[in-house]
């Protein structure tokens, strides 16, 4: 990667990242900064959904990774953003801290008492926890158990807390170090839900560093890391 001189306005960089990248980010911005350690960065993570009404509304972020890149490509329509760079598919998984789970049917078992998902109504995550019970034949029998996180991270931390018992994750965040060494998951068939194209946005104010940390996501390097995360390419 070349590098390139910044003005002191252009040092910072404000990123609203979907939940999912989280662990993958951390690792992300410290690569770049090894490059660029006059640029500081600072994350933002949260539900795709949220973020996106929060832009809409002027917030005021470099960067939107998002789960879902339809959420992008609405704030593209809107002359919010310009360029839109996709950075992967997302996959859901189930993980337990506390029980064995083979298969989504599985969740049928009463000892699941409570199974956390992120919130369907703003999380891409959530929306494709529920198709994939719909799809299975599961949701009506298992709806009433289902504990919603505010995004899918929260979902995650009610699994590891104990505060549910199985959740739908994903898989970008048991893959993280802090999860894959505990508990075990077992990803969802892709034939559940429909595909999780994932995409980030420069937004309006083209910071000149956010322009820079979006073109090192298209390098090998950051799809090296991706992948480490579980993140697979639009073509696989």
């Amino acid at each position: 990667m070349l590098l390139t001189a910044f003005g002191s306005e252009q040092q910072q960089v404000s990123i609203a990242a979907a939940s999912d990248m989280k662990f993958a980010l951390d690792e992300l911005v410290k690569t770049f900064k090894d490059i660029h350690s006059e640029v500081k960065i600072g994350i933002t993570s949260g539900s795709s959904g949220k973020f996106f009404e929060q832009i809409s509304h002027g917030a005021p972020f470099d960067l939107f990774f998002s789960a879902d890149i339809s959420l992008p490509k609405k704030l593209q329509t809107l002359r919010l953003g310009s360029e839109i760079i996709p950075y992967g598919v997302g996959q859901i998984v189930l993980w337990s801290d506390q029980y064995q789970i083979s298969k989504i049917e599985d969740l049928k078992v009463a000892k699941f008492k409570k199974i956390a998902i992120a919130n369907p109504t703003h999380a891409p995550y959530g929306a494709r926890a529920i198709e994939a019970l719909k799809k299975s034949g599961l949701y009506e029998s298992i709806k009433d158990r289902l504990v919603f996180g505010e995004n899918v991270s929260q979902a995650a931390q009610f699994v590891e807390t104990g505060a549910a018992d199985v959740g739908i994750l994903a898989l970008s965040i048991v893959m993280a170090p802090n999860f894959k060494d505990k508990g075990n998951f077992k990803i969802i068939s892709k034939d559940l839900y429909s595909q999780m194209d994932q995409g980030l946005i420069i937004l309006k104010n083209k910071n000149k560093a956010a322009v820079e940390f979006a073109n090192f996501i298209k390098s090998n390097q950051a799809k090296i890391i991706l992948k480490k995360y579980g993140f697979q390419s639009e073509d696989n």
